[in-house]
């Protein structure tokens, strides 16, 4: 498989590799949601501990062990590792609580609110400009997510609704710090350390409340690790092949394969309102997206014609 994708041009690795990423976090999602209410602490660890084995194991292969700071970092970029690690933290929390209460394509989509987040922390803390089109995309995107939580519905959660748009505010803020870090870490680093850390943190919780799991529970847990090991692989080596213009869209699969195997393991599916509201989503955070890169590439055409 391996050798017949190395044989692709960099664009077509580029979308394997963001499609792989949808479908495998979509059956994260449902492996989470099919363990049940067992304690959030004890979904982190059990999850997070498989994908740290394999940085460690990526790391150790590739690099060695001379250089201690592949694995913790240094001084040049541990206030950035540290900042995704606790955006990483608030965040994962928040995904889980909204996955047991919500129903996955729902919880999937607003999670999908972080490009429209990426935009608003990327002005506050990298002092980017945004733009009036920007501006409105995010007020439309922000429309799409109330037509989806639907308020006046008589199912309506509001905390939930609220933890997985928190949740979708910290996966941009590890955006934006894996921009702050650029070349200060590698992305193998950035895995297996904010995998560790997360391990490291959620255990005395875990264990302060810790739930016996079922055999068929703890099956479920570890198969969520294997999955996010590729979900965190992929994301990687699609932006590594590809620029993100060219197939970032496509990374908004993972919401149609949500809804499938919503439908599919569950027997859940989302109403007409909930559907329109994905689409309101997903096309305005489409439309950001090619915006942002023709900023970018407007830019950088005015550089070099200078």
């Amino acid at each position: 498989m391996s050798e017949k994708i190395n044989n692709l041009d960099n664009k077509t690795k580029g979308l394997i590799y963001i499609l792989i990423f949808g479908l495998f976090l979509a059956i994260m999602n449902t492996f989470l949601k099919l363990a049940g209410p067992i304690p959030i602490a004890e979904k982190i660890v059990y999850k997070n501990v498989i994908c740290t084995i394999a940085g460690f194991v990526f790391l150790a292969k590739t690099y060695g062990f001379k250089d201690k700071s592949l694995y913790f970092g240094n001084r040049k970029n541990i206030f950035g590792l540290s900042m995704r690690n606790i955006c990483g933290i608030l965040g994962i929390t928040a995904n889980l609580y909204a996955l047991q209460h919500l129903i996955l394509s729902t919880a999937s989509v607003l999670q999908d609110l972080s490009v429209f987040f990426v935009v608003i922390f990327s002005f506050i803390f990298l002092k980017e400009k945004v733009r009036l089109w920007q501006v409105v995309l995010i007020c439309v995107g922000f429309l799409g997510a109330l037509v989806v939580i639907n308020p006046t519905s008589v199912k309506f959660a509001l905390a939930p609704a609220l933890a997985a748009i928190f949740g979708a505010a910290m996966n941009s803020g590890t955006s934006v710090t894996m921009r702050f870090l650029g070349k200060k870490a590698a992305p193998s680093t950035v895995v297996f350390f904010s995998n560790l850390v997360s391990v490291i943190v959620f255990t005395p919780f875990m264990l302060m409340d810790y739930k016996v799991l079922s055999l068929h529970t703890t099956i479920f847990l570890l198969l969520a690790g294997v999955c996010y090991t590729v979900v965190d692989f992929t994301i990687v080596l699609a932006y590594k092949y590809a620029p993100g213009r060219e197939i970032a869209i496509f990374s908004y699969v993972d919401v149609v394969f949500s809804a499938a195997l919503g439908f599919a393991v569950f027997g859940t599916f989302p109403k007409v309102t909930a559907i329109i509201g994905y689409a309101i989503i997903i096309a305005a955070a489409i439309l950001l997206v090619l915006y942002n890169f023709k900023i970018k590439e407007t830019k950088k055409a005015l550089d070099t014609s200078l």
